[in-house]
């Protein structure tokens, strides 16, 4: 499964994230403002598995270009409805919830060397909208966009939605997270320090 972010202003990077087997892959984190370059590398990737792309923003032109490409690309509309109003503000929101409890669960290997996805993973807060639902930190409060956190949360949620995904979650009690700066915070509870524990604890 493959999550992609657009950036949307020339200081972001657009990125494509795979995860397969509960292994994360960063495939490309380029500044690239041509969305017709853009679309060019993620048709570049596309064979190495299923496209889900924020089209929020410019993201729309890059999948209207691919799909002209015949290349199947999933819509991820980070402002559109979840599957329950009461509790995430949107879709954004839940699919972030979703990502939390795959960490907690301990079933996705980080790249070891990527210091800036960890600390993006981290760096994004939460609050209770005024209807008491959670709302993930938007992107424009936050000093830098957490571009590629987002294309691994995007591709988190396509593989909730492919069937492999319950296969996948049964594995997680012989998963061992292997991250050195992930330590073992995927596996501790609510509101503990640490990469979860980051997004679950703090408000802003």
């Amino acid at each position: 499964m493959i999550g992609v972010d657009v950036a949307r202003h020339g200081g972001d990077e657009t990125v494509a994230i795979r995860v397969a087997g509960g292994v994360v892959e960063v495939l490309f984190a380029v500044r690239e403002p041509d969305l017709m370059a853009t679309a060019g590398r993620v048709w570049e990737v596309s064979g190495q598995g299923a496209i889900w792309l924020d089209v929020t923003g410019l993201g729309f032109g890059v999948a209207d270009r691919l799909t002209e490409q015949r290349v199947h690309v999933a819509h991820f509309v980070a402002g559109g409805s979840s599957s329950d109003r009461r509790r995430w503000l949107n879709l954004r929101a839940e699919a972030w919830w979703h990502a939390r409890s795959v960490f907690e669960a301990g079933v996705v290997q980080l790249p070891a060397d990527d210091r800036v996805l960890a600390g993006q993973l981290s760096a994004v807060r939460y609050r209770l909208a005024s209807t008491g639902a959670i709302q993930i930190q938007g992107k424009d409060e936050m000093r830098k966009s957490p571009d590629r956190a987002d294309a691994l949360v995007i591709a988190l949620w396509g593989s909730r939605q492919a069937a492999g995904w319950v296969d996948w979650a049964r594995r997680a009690d012989r998963w061992v997270p292997e991250h050195p700066l992930l330590e073992a915070a995927a596996m501790r509870k609510y509101g503990t320090d640490g990469l979860t524990g980051d997004l679950m604890g703090r408000k802003w």
